[in-house]
């Protein structure tokens, strides 16, 4: 993280949908990057150790699960983001005709490289089958991938975090899974 800068973190990290707005047909929050910037608006001081916690996704990143799922549908995607929407077609209930349809928006298009892809699937692909989320995946019948966060809590156990994506060979899911005080 230190050598990467949290200029350029961040960067990625909004291209990827993260501290960005979804495209979701709802109200929604837009989340937090940590950065300089942020610290200043709030009247407080960026230290050069802020960067390290930023880069393992701790200081003051706030991301909605929303903006999570996104974030992994951005990876499986290659780079491509596309803004999310809870609904695909509307059909006339009478004549069953399209009145609707929610064409894909292409948000970003940030390309990742063939061995940055399969390294990072692999990784998420180890979380599931011999890591942190091991457990929870032990009777699974379809192979998945994740990667699992904590969160410290000032009052209270700590917040719980597992993103990821199914099936492991043809993704067909990106989802964001959080629990307070798990």
């Amino acid at each position: 993280g230190r050598l990467t800068t949290i200029e350029t973190i961040d960067e990625y990290a909004s291209k990827f949908g993260l501290g960005e707005s979804t495209g979701i047909e709802l109200p929604e929050s837009k989340g937090l990057l940590a950065s300089p910037k942020h610290r200043e608006e709030i009247g407080a001081e960026w230290y050069p150790g802020d960067v390290l916690q930023a880069a393992i996704g701790q200081s003051d990143n706030m991301f909605t699960p929303a903006q999570l799922a996104e974030y992994i549908s951005t990876f499986l995607n290659k780079g491509k983001r596309v803004g999310l929407h809870l609904l695909d077609e509307v059909a006339s209930y009478d004549t069953n005709q399209v009145v609707y349809k929610k064409e894909p928006e292409i948000l970003s298009d940030t390309p990742i490289s063939d061995s940055t892809y399969e390294a990072v699937r692999d990784g998420m692909r180890q979380v599931v089958s011999s890591g942190t989320a091991r457990a929870a995946f032990a009777t699974s019948k379809y192979k998945a991938a994740g990667k699992t966060g904590t969160a410290e809590v000032p009052d209270g156990a700590d917040n719980v975090l597992f993103v990821g994506f199914a099936p492991y060979e043809q993704p067909e899911i990106a989802v964001a899974v959080r629990i307070a005080n798990g």
